[in-house]
């Protein structure tokens, strides 16, 4: 079973890895023997893939990273708390009209996502807890309980943000969810 240190651990080392690989896309070229003519020739480095192979990239393969997953990440990203600052509410604001949401639906966006960190936060801590007591006893975690849980609050947020919004607003809202998903690599086992 995957402690909490182990995941950390692991959380760390994608976030290392994904680094790099974004420091070292940048165009590389490099210079063999220059010919008679004086004339440098110039060849392209080969192209590395440097996702790990527990990976998923989305900007590859979108269509391997669940919805579930998806929204996760997405309100994770983007819900402020409430009494959020006026920089958050304004982020969160950018978020959501880029997402397709209506200036007037907005403001009801604000208080489904307020509601989701909350829960979200709360589950997470309470999760947390366990693992340390876990730790300190030689037990396990209860990690399935913690991932149905968070499965339920992402759905049950998902139904109150598409309740809060229009039909067409919902319809640009998942399109541009699964665009998103090009932006997202996640573990082979995420759930």
């Amino acid at each position: 079973m995957i402690t909490y240190k182990k995941m950390l651990i692991f959380v760390t080392l994608v976030a290392a890895l994904g680094l790099a690989f974004w420091q070292y896309q940048s165009p590389h070229v490099y210079a063999h023997s220059q010919p008679k003519n004086g004339m440098c020739q110039t060849v392209s480095a080969p192209e590395v893939d440097a996702s790990p192979p527990d990976m998923i990239d989305g900007a590859k393969y979108p269509e391997l990273i669940s919805d579930e997953i998806a929204y996760r990440l997405f309100f994770v990203t983007v819900a402020a708390p409430e009494g959020a600052t006026k920089e958050q509410k304004a982020r969160q604001r950018a978020y959501l009209r880029s997402a397709g949401l209506k200036e007037e639906e907005i403001q009801s966006a604000f208080g489904v996502l307020a509601t989701f960190k909350s829960q979200y936060d709360e589950l997470v801590g309470r999760y947390n807890d366990s693992v340390q007591s876990a730790n300190e006893t030689d037990g396990e975690p209860d990690l399935e309980t913690f991932l149905t849980q968070q499965d339920k609050l992402v759905v049950s947020t998902k139904w109150a943000l598409e309740a809060a919004i229009s039909p067409q607003s919902v319809s640009q809202f998942e399109a541009h969810l699964q665009h998103e998903k090009r932006n997202m690599k996640i573990a082979k086992e995420a759930r």
